[in-house]
């Protein structure tokens, strides 16, 4: 119980970060991206 609470607080949770694979756009340009997801402590639901 504890940790579904810190994990409603930001501690704990699941993280995901989105990495841009190039180095330079520009506007109207076709782009790719890493997305890189960290589970947490606690099961989480979206």
């Amino acid at each position: 119980m504890l940790k579904k609470i810190l994990a409603s607080v930001g501690i704990g949770k699941a993280t995901v970060d989105t990495l841009l694979l190039s180095p330079q756009l520009k506007a109207g340009e076709d782009f790719s991206v890493e997305v890189i997801i960290k589970g947490g402590d606690v099961e989480q639901q979206a």
